[in-house]
């Protein structure tokens, strides 16, 4: 979590408990406990959001670099996760608003021999983008339809793996 996160939630929390001081016992318990489960969903969520965008951005990175023969599912694995991660960051913006800084670059993730290293290291990225997606909690249906794109580009990077190699 960033820092300027922490600040947020720490003003958010101070305030609420200023404003509370105010008010009755009973009505200052149920504040803050509304406050404090605020403050606990936002901290859970966040990160799950923020790698599954993480994570599509890295294999849309990696796919653009991927053999370009690959019967057309290469190029239809890229606009799922384009939507996809369209999905994701309206959740993000709904959820706490700051999309993470991403760095696309670096080593794929690939086995010696491995046919299309790059659709396997996609392939890999997607399932746990999904899996992340899976275990945040937010509503507005962005993460459902995440999901459902995220489903449709494993179809085609699972059929991408099965095309003859590029040399």
């Amino acid at each position: 979590m960033k820092l300027h996160h922490h600040i947020a939630a720490a003003l958010l929390l101070s305030w609420t408990m200023l404003f509370v001081t105010s008010r009755a016992p009973e009505a200052q318990a149920a504040s803050q406990k509304n406050a404090a489960r605020a403050h606990a969903q936002a901290a859970t969520t966040q990160p799950h959001l923020d790698e599954a965008y993480r994570l599509l951005r890295r294999s849309h990175y990696v796919l653009n670099h991927a053999c370009r023969r690959l019967g057309g599912h290469r190029g239809e694995a890229i606009k799922q996760i384009e939507l996809a991660s369209g999905e994701v960051q309206a959740a993000i913006s709904l959820d706490h608003g700051t999309v993470p800084a991403v760095s696309e670059s670096g080593d794929i993730s690939a086995k010696p021999g491995q046919v299309h290293p790059y659709v396997h290291d996609a392939l890999r990225q997607c399932e746990e983008a999904k899996t992340q997606l899976s275990a945040a909690q937010v509503s507005g249906g962005h993460r459902d339809k995440a999901i459902q794109y995220i489903d449709a580009a494993i179809v085609h990077l699972q059929a991408a793996i099965q095309e003859p190699p590029c040399h």
